[in-house]
């Protein structure tokens, strides 16, 4: 044990480190940051399909995603490399709706046929029942 008190050396945390160099909460960021994130993660969960596929350009924008430290142009590139990625996401998804619109309009078209055979079979059912009925009504006497 150290005499002095004073003297020893206390290893702050890494939260504190950030404060002491840069002025720079780093709670208080990681709070705002997720009251954003929370924010447009409810609105894109209840938004409608409509909604969504207008909303998808320019999303990572309203999200102010700025790295700490980090030069302008790096950042710029970075969030258009981003962009980038999320537009493909973005059109592939349109695509993969678009196929499921089309399959899902598909099969209920072909449901709407098979109600009407289903319908046609069941008169043909009903006439060879009648008409069975008839051939052997008429060997039979009366």
């Amino acid at each position: 044990m150290d005499p002095n008190p004073s003297r020893q050396i206390v290893e702050p945390s890494g939260g504190v480190i950030l404060r002491q160099l840069f002025d720079f909460d780093s709670g208080l960021s990681m709070e705002e940051h997720l009251q954003v994130y929370e924010d447009a993660k409810h609105r894109w969960t209840h938004c409608s399909l409509e909604e969504w596929q207008a909303g998808a350009e320019g999303v990572w924008m309203e999200s102010s995603f700025f790295l700490l430290g980090a030069d302008l142009s790096v950042t710029l590139e970075l969030m258009g490399k981003f962009g980038d990625v999320m537009d493909y996401v973005k059109d592939h998804l349109h695509t993969k709706m678009s196929l499921y619109a089309s399959l899902h309009s598909r099969v209920e078209e072909h449901k709407g046929t098979l109600g009407n055979r289903d319908k046609i079979l069941q008169d043909v059912r009903e006439r060879l029942v009648r008409q069975s009925g008839n051939v052997l009504g008429s060997g039979i006497a009366s």
